[in-house]
């Protein structure tokens, strides 16, 4: 079953927590702590003891930059996510519109600063873009709207 976003009406996986397409809210996030490992691109599943110690509990999203999953510390018996980016996070386009998600992330938790910081940053990576990419056009308006 899917969950439609309420900002955008994108529907998206039931296991998603923030909008693939608006990056919305989409559930209360979780207040386990979150630890981020970088690994060759793999699937976990769950059952799956990863890195010795974390039991994969299920996969909370993907999105361009990766997989998020629920996980047991087996060692201290917590709840935490695992984040797992793929390898190519550091081609140019999926870096430079993964900036552009954290403008918009950033915008809509009131972080104007930050926000503006990331739209400058993506805006500067796609200074010879050719005109009429959304996410140019879209990161633009933003930040004129935040100046």
């Amino acid at each position: 079953m899917a969950i439609t976003c309420p900002k955008c009406q994108f529907e998206n996986p039931d296991d998603t927590l923030y909008c693939g397409k608006c990056a919305a809210q989409l559930q209360p996030e979780l207040p386990a702590p979150t630890r981020t490992m970088q690994m060759p691109s793999l699937q976990l599943s769950a059952g799956q003891v990863f890195a010795g110690r974390y039991e994969v509990i299920n996969e909370l999203g993907r999105g361009g930059m990766g997989r998020v999953y629920k996980a047991l510390d087996t060692e201290v018996n917590e709840k935490i996510a695992i984040k797992l980016t793929f390898r190519r996070l550091n081609d140019g386009i999926t870096f430079a519109k993964s900036i552009y998600m954290l403008g918009k992330i950033c915008e809509k938790q009131g972080k104007k600063g930050k926000a503006i910081e990331h739209y400058e940053k993506f805006l500067d990576l796609w200074n010879d873009a050719d005109p009429g990419i959304a996410e140019v056009e879209d990161a633009r308006s933003r930040l004129a709207e935040l100046h």
